[in-house]
């Protein structure tokens, strides 16, 4: 019914993939084993678990729907029923039951405040830096994930690190390398371009001590760079580039130089700048109005004063 819904083709960076099939058979070992498991009596594949309304589940939207303004990109995107936002099949809005608690605990993190706090400032320019929707949510992912990796405590992240912002190391994908077997922290810390930064040769390690009992795959992601702080690019001419690699948002026009009229325009401002010119323009105009009308006038009266004394001076003759 909705052939774009599901594409059935496996990762490009991943040697094996699994069920991939609209209709393949999901390996479930070992809950096909259980008589009290759906997959006991019958075959999971991809098109069954396509509508979680057959399974009798719904997911919670959770405070994160709403502090991350995502209701304000599904409202503008998707109706079911007549109704903006997601589907009332799906999911369902719980947080009346525990937002105290949550808000609580949201308030006391920075990093929240923080995406809430540039979302505001950016939807408040949004029309004048000339931000589509798309552009605006981007920009809030872009330089909050930056201000994250710069400021967590856990990060290693280096704004001066060029090697780390243009990723210019090698990797598992440049190396042409998909087979696990052949990856072992020797080889992740021997790549080029890892083994002189302090900080990817720590990421490394400390990914690298994690990966047991977890899928291999998860060491291909590591020898990628997956978790080397990768955050979606985002500029904007108004903005200073350096400062926003490190997650700050400072306007040009706040500094010396700037796009300050271009970019950050203080509509008030140009109203009453507009409002002083127009009175300027008419005050100009009236007063070329008034002097005209005071040189006609003189001048008629001019003429008349000659014409009298040319008549008298027929009258009495002149000396």
């Amino acid at each position: 019914q909705y052939p774009d819904a599901y594409t059935p083709e496996c990762n490009p960076d991943q040697a094996d993939c699994g069920v991939v099939g609209v209709d393949a058979v999901y390996r479930l070992n070992p809950l096909d084993e259980n008589d009290w498991a759906v997959a006991y009596s019958q075959d999971i594949t991809p098109r069954k678990m396509y509508d979680i309304t057959d399974w009798n589940v719904k997911y919670d939207l959770g405070s994160f729907y709403t502090r991350s303004k995502l209701n304000e990109w599904c409202e503008a995107k998707a109706v079911h029923d007549d109704i903006p936002g997601p589907s009332a099949d799906w999911m369902v809005d719980m947080t009346s039951t525990y937002a105290d608690v949550v808000w609580e605990l949201e308030n006391d993190n920075p990093l929240q405040n923080f995406i809430e706090d540039r979302y505001n400032e950016l939807r408040g320019k949004q029309e004048r830096l000339g931000l589509s929707e798309e552009n605006l949510y981007l920009a809030v992912a872009s330089i909050s994930c930056k201000y994250h990796r710069a400021t967590s405590e856990n990060s290693c992240f280096d704004v001066d690190d060029q090697t780390l912002i243009n990723r210019d190391y090698e990797t598992c994908a440049s190396q042409g390398v998909l087979d696990i077997d052949q990856i072992d922290l020797d080889y992740l810390l021997s790549l080029e371009g890892v083994q002189d930064s302090v900080c990817l040769t720590q990421r490394r390690e400390e990914m690298y001590s994690i990966t047991q009992g977890f899928d291999d795959l998860l060491l291909l992601a590591i020898c990628n760079g997956d978790f080397d702080y990768p955050c979606p690019e985002w500029e904007h001419k108004a903005l200073d580039h350096k400062k926003l690699q490190r997650g700050e948002v400072d306007f040009i026009g706040d500094l010396p130089g700037d796009f300050a009229k271009e970019y950050d325009y203080d509509y008030n401002t140009g109203y009453d700048f507009m409002l002083i010119l127009s009175l300027g323009v008419f005050a100009v105009i009236l007063l070329a109005f008034v002097v005209k009308t005071w040189w006609c006038g003189n001048y008629a009266i001019s003429r008349k004063q000659n014409a009298l004394f040319a008549e008298n001076d027929g009258d009495y003759g002149t000396f």
